[in-house]
């Protein structure tokens, strides 16, 4: 889940019907345990990746539903009315729609089909100033990503925390000539904690 966002907390996972991401949700948000039934014919689906995150400070909830493609798969209207499904059940069930909620919906995959419908669909939204995106409704949004954009936006992400342990990582080497100089520095900073 990393590659999304660290400050995300894992709703569900493989093989989770939308019933058991329901009862996590509600648990993660509020420590209640409950027992829960959806009322929807698609309620059964299993989502990839179901993430969430509270932010205490603008009283809001950012969930995030992945769907990921196998490699050879490629992306196309079948598994884009797949993440539509998973909006449906969303929206169809009161307790995934607080109002402080919002939706993030990611189709994911290595390559899209040979129609050209889905760079169609991307096309449409491009004046939205969000790469990928193919629908945004009030509080929900279905986004197209490759994995390369992804990693590639993970690695920009990590590139300043990256960038610091080199810096660190030189200055100690600058520092330690000898084995013997490194244990030192190192039970001189265990010794400080």
């Amino acid at each position: 889940t990393w590659l999304f966002g660290e400050q995300y907390a894992l709703v569900a996972a493989a093989e989770d019907t939308f019933e058991k991401a329901l009862r996590n949700h509600i648990r993660i948000l509020s420590a209640k345990d409950e027992e829960v039934h959806i009322d929807n014919p698609d309620k059964n689906k299993q989502v990839d990746v179901f993430i969430c995150r509270q932010n205490k400070h603008q009283k809001g909830v950012h969930n995030v539903i992945i769907e990921l493609k196998h490699p050879k798969k490629r992306i196309g209207l079948e598994q884009l009315n797949q993440v539509k499904t998973y909006l449906s059940v969303i929206l169809s069930e009161s307790r995934f729609n607080g109002d402080s909620f919002s939706w993030e919906f990611i189709l994911v995959g290595t390559k899209y089909d040979s129609r050209g419908l889905i760079e169609r669909e991307i096309k449409s939204y491009e004046g939205k100033g969000e790469r990928g995106i193919v629908q945004d409704l009030e509080n929900s949004k279905i986004y197209i990503r490759k994995w390369s954009d992804i990693l590639s936006d993970c690695e920009i992400r990590h590139s300043f925390i990256n960038n610091q342990l080199d810096i660190q990582k030189n200055r100690l080497i600058e520092k330690t000539k000898t084995a013997d100089d490194a244990v030192k520095q190192a039970n001189a900073s265990s010794a400080a904690i």
